[in-house]
């Protein structure tokens, strides 16, 4: 079940490029906003949403007041419950192809206490089945903040074996332990989407410093240790494996965004004040987005990197030195970035054409959980309806989500029969002038009122007939 909200800016778009208006307010972005609800309401706290790369799929961890549970949306918002053996389940990832669902949940004993804390998988909207947790080793406790590749074939995580939080990878006949003894408290793995690079931030033993460390080809390496920061944290890798991101301190002990590509490491923010949080790359690595806090300035600023070169999107001027943590997301091709202002509303832009827009208003958002597809086309977040009940919400940016390949092929064909069109299109080179847009547009005004004059028409003849 779901309920939506249709927020529709045609209209105002349509007479804006009328009266050619600037096409940053001509082209609208995303239009519909809609809730995902658990039938009957029985889930209050819906939070930590994922989605596929197409944005059709979509899970969250819900609770029904007992137990959290997590349950999958297909594009037409029919929810499911996915886990059904476990309680206590966790932040679910989805695979990239929607093939794969992965979480960590808690099973009881007969007597409902909490017994072990394990990986879990659903493939192909299949039963919840156990992720092994056994290694040559021993078997591993508290295994949490699972992540699975593109096509669903490999997880990784983090667990607890031998009295040290290591990092774990299973690739659906095995688990191999894959953080060596160089480092403790491994946590927050990221795994490539071909499944060949897993990164994590972990403290290395020697140096007593938090570091970032890649596998890849059987081998460990700390990637940070070549620079000056003994700080490494909120590390985030590139879907393609070659970037890897993380928040670290320059020799002032300042924040500062560091990135590693080829074996080579690089500060990319220069004296810049604040906290930086929440960076997100696009498939490449080419593109950083993430959000800076400046208690000094009471200052809430939104940054992109585009090959190195730094713009600022967006700067809130705040009341308070209180730390303001932002979320935002950045689309896999680098073009469209969205995210959360601190008055609650929800931005998006487009980087070729300069379109912007808000997207959703008045959203209380539970942490930074903003998300764009891959292909560009959906937006999620939770955020707070009230001071405990959490929703997840779903912005569709294309008119034609949900429907099948076919239709959409046969849907555009049907668009383009209109002669005088094409032959307007054929004209300028398949790109209208203004002129042109606003003959188009003045035809199509016309048809509306010729519409409403008959349906007016036939409502003074039935009017009459009564």
């Amino acid at each position: 079940m779901r309920i939506r909200i249709i927020e529709s800016t045609l209209l105002t778009t349509f007479i804006f490029s009328l009266f050619a208006v600037s096409p940053v307010f001509a082209q609208s972005l995303c239009n519909d906003l809609e809730v995902l609800e658990v039938e009957n309401d029985v889930s209050l706290r819906n939070i930590n949403p994922s989605i596929s790369c197409d944005g059709r799929q979509i899970v969250w961890r819900g609770s029904d007041g007992t137990s959290n549970l997590i349950y999958h949306a297909d594009c037409g918002g029919e929810v499911r419950l996915v886990s059904t053996e476990t309680v206590v389940n966790t932040r679910p990832q989805l695979s990239s192809d929607g093939s794969t669902i992965v979480w960590a949940g808690f099973t009881i004993d007969e007597d409902f206490n909490l017994v072990s804390q394990d990986i879990y998988k659903s493939v192909d909207g299949g039963p919840q089945t156990l992720v092994s947790s056994i290694t040559s080793e021993g078997t591993s406790e508290n295994n949490e903040t699972a992540q699975v590749c593109a096509d669903g074939s490999v997880i990784v995580w983090s667990g607890f074996i031998n009295g040290i939080d290591h990092v774990f990878l299973n690739d659906g006949t095995s688990t191999i332990r894959i953080s060596n003894d160089q480092s403790i408290r491994n946590s927050a793995p990221q795994i490539s989407e071909d499944c060949n690079v897993v990164t994590w931030e972990g403290f290395e033993v020697s140096s007593q410093t938090y570091q970032i460390y890649k596998y890849q080809n059987g081998a460990v390496s700390n990637i940070s240790g070549s620079s000056s920061s003994t700080k490494n944290v909120d590390q985030i890798m590139s879907s393609d494996g070659s970037v890897i991101v993380w928040v670290g301190q320059d020799s002032d002990g300042e924040d500062q965004i560091f990135s590693y590509a080829d074996g080579n490491i690089q500060q990319v923010t220069l004296d810049m004040p604040g906290v930086h949080s929440n960076p997100t790359l696009s498939l490449d690595g080419s593109t950083i987005g993430w959000t800076n806090f400046d208690a000094d300035a009471q200052q809430a600023t939104v940054y992109v990197s585009v090959d190195g070169n730094i713009r600022e999107v967006a700067s809130y001027q705040l009341s308070t030195s209180d730390p303001v943590f932002l979320g935002s997301s950045v689309s896999e091709t680098g073009n469209t970035f969205v995210w959360q202002d601190p008055f609650d509303d929800i931005h998006i832009i487009n980087f070729t054409t300069g379109a912007s827009e808000i997207i959703a208003e008045d959203m209380n958002l539970f942490g930074q959980e903003l998300l764009i597809s891959c292909n560009e086309e959906v937006v999620v977040w939770s955020a707070f309806v009230d001071d405990v009940h959490t929703d997840v919400y779903r912005s569709v940016c294309t008119t034609t989500f949900c429907q099948p390949v076919n239709q959409n092929v046969e849907q555009v064909a049907e668009e383009q029969e209109p002669e005088p069109i094409d032959e307007m299109l054929d004209d300028a080179g398949d790109v209208p002038t203004m002129g042109q847009w606003g003959l188009i547009c003045l035809g199509l005004l016309f048809m509306i009122f010729a519409t409403q004059c008959i349906k007016q028409r036939d409502l003074e003849i039935q009017t009459d007939r009564i």
